[in-house]
């Protein structure tokens, strides 16, 4: 009977290779290919479509709001740059946008205010880190630096002068500077003082790196958009996170600072540069906040101090001119100045 069992057993395997190409184990009844290694699950999920790219639009609306300005006060000046969140409570952004205050305010493009504290800067990369007690509602997430290519797609969002409104500048990744490294990319996007530290996003969100505008060394007139590379900066960022300190100002970098290109990159010309998009829509924040009483407004002009009450030795049209030239010596005490 055992016989004629197993004659029936090695019947069935013979048919059901025939039949389906799938053989049975000497010791066991598991399915295997006919060549002894085991068959696919048949309830294996499909494999996940990529992911479309995001238009330029879309990005805005998207990660806009991970964008923030910085306005730092300190130095005898004031100046202005970009920043992004990588977290609930971090910004990145450039050393030099913040050389002059260590504790600089981040507003969003609806205007949406908080104080920030600078944990960690270093020139070599030019990068800082900005901490906030609220939470940020966006951020972005870094793109590895391996998989970029030369030709690729990307939107610069950031702050730019003279208006220093939320603009979105597209352009494309024109070669990897230095020559045969990818410490940074040159852009041909159009930016300006004020564009420094913000994000260069691809069409998935992520950012390729920290945007800086920088000055060609055989021509400091001429500047190029440079965006430092995830491999580049993120190693000095965690370091930051991990070791917050108290970062003092540094005068030493003054307001008309734009820095050099390194003396290993090689850019002979600055690339013609794509327009920036018009009629963007500002991004939303959510749950938006008042700004901090002692917030600076130097978008607004200050508001002229109160006339004081009229008086019997003082005629209306002195107490005027008084306050006229009251506003006139508030509007003009500090110098401004927007970071490249």
């Amino acid at each position: 009977m055992m016989r004629r069992t197993g004659r029936l057993q090695v019947l069935f395997c013979v048919v059901l290779t025939a039949l389906v190409g799938v053989g049975c184990s000497a010791n066991s009844s598991t399915p295997v290919a006919a060549g002894g290694k085991p068959g696919p699950l048949v309830s294996a999920p499909p494999p996940i479509a990529a992911a479309t790219g995001l238009s330029d639009v879309e990005l805005a609306k998207r990660f806009g709001a991970a964008v923030w300005r910085v306005e730092t006060l300190g130095c005898g000046f004031w100046r202005s740059g970009s920043a992004f969140a990588i977290d609930a409570h971090h910004l990145v952004t450039n050393n030099h946008v913040v050389s002059n205050d260590s504790a600089p305010i981040v507003r969003s493009a609806t205007g949406e205010a908080h104080h920030g504290r600078v944990i960690g800067s270093s020139k070599t990369p030019d990068i800082a880190v900005i901490e906030v007690k609220e939470t940020l509602p966006v951020v972005v997430g870094w793109a590895p630096t391996a998989t970029l290519a030369t030709g690729e797609h990307i939107v610069e969002l950031g702050y730019p002068l003279p208006a220093r409104v939320f603009t979105v500048s597209p352009g494309s990744i024109v070669n990897f500077q230095p020559p045969g490294a990818r410490q940074a990319v040159l852009a041909n996007t159009a930016i300006d003082h004020g564009n420094s530290g913000g994000p260069a996003l691809l069409s998935n969100g992520t950012t390729a790196g920290v945007v800086t505008q920088m000055t060609l060394p055989q021509d400091p007139t001429k500047r190029v958009a440079i965006a430092f590379t995830t491999d580049t900066v993120r190693g000095t960022v965690e370091q930051f996170l991990q070791h917050p300190a108290t970062v003092m100002s540094d005068c030493g970098i003054g307001p008309d600072y734009v820095p050099p290109l390194p003396p290993n990159f090689s850019v002979p010309a600055v690339p013609p540069p794509q327009p920036a998009l018009r009629a963007v829509p500002a991004p939303s924040v959510p749950q938006a906040t008042s700004a901090p009483p002692d917030a600076p407004s130097w978008d607004v002009q200050p508001a002229a101090p109160p006339s004081p009450p009229p008086s019997s030795t003082t005629s209306s049209s002195t107490s005027t001119s008084s306050t006229t030239t009251s506003t006139s010596t508030t509007s003009t005490s500090t110098t401004a100045q927007t970071s490249p």
